[in-house]
């Protein structure tokens, strides 16, 4: 299917509600409402936080997308033109990311090299240190110039959000005659954006 899902649910934008508005809480509630109208799907919670990426003499605005256990990482895997996806189930990861080559040129940076990343949240700077963990390139241009790929657990730790968190749902494994339907579906049921 390529690095987007089928169907991917997103939490109502409300700028005068809470932060944590902005967030879908994926617990057992919710998993079993999706199971049952989608009961041969699958389902992935995931944050996508922009942020800017800086090196000791240059920076990039991207946007870096943390995927859970759940996620079908085989596109992006396909794609991986150096290094390898860290096990993310391991809490030692956290701290990997994956690039796109593209970034990795313009910010002359390769695998097991170290670089900063600046997040504006709640008006405030919040600053993480990673490891460039793989190298990706997928022929997409736009793509390849913004997306960045790591752990859910943390941006989760980051945004202080609960394993259950996260700003999107996405649901794959569905035939494609029933992608509008269950889209509808999912939508009226859950007042969500829902997006395919």
């Amino acid at each position: 299917m390529g690095f987007d899902a089928q169907i991917t649910i997103l939490p109502l934008s409300n700028t005068s509600s809470i932060a944590q508005s902005n967030y879908i809480n994926f617990n057992d509630s919710l998993q079993s409402i999706v199971s049952t109208i989608l009961p041969d799907a699958e389902i992935s919670l995931s944050i996508k936080n922009p942020c800017i990426l800086k090196t000791d003499d240059n920076f990039l605005g991207v946007i870096l997308k943390g995927m859970d256990s759940n996620h079908d990482w085989s596109f992006v895997n396909s794609n991986i033109i150096d290094g390898e996806i860290p096990d993310y189930n391991n809490n030692e990861n956290a701290n990997k990311i994956i690039i796109s080559k593209s970034i990795s040129a313009q910010l002359n940076l390769k695998v097991k090299d170290k670089i900063f990343a600046y997040y504006f949240l709640n008006n405030n700077i919040r600053t993480r240190r990673y490891e460039i963990a793989a190298i990706y390139e997928s022929h997409f241009g736009e793509y390849d110039k913004l997306m960045t790929f790591g752990s859910i657990k943390a941006l989760q730790q980051l945004n202080n959000l609960p394993q259950s968190w996260g700003n999107q749902l996405e649901i794959r494994n569905i035939p494609n005659d029933l992608i509008y339907d269950k889209s509808y579906e999912l939508g009226v049921i859950f007042d969500e954006c829902v997006s395919f």
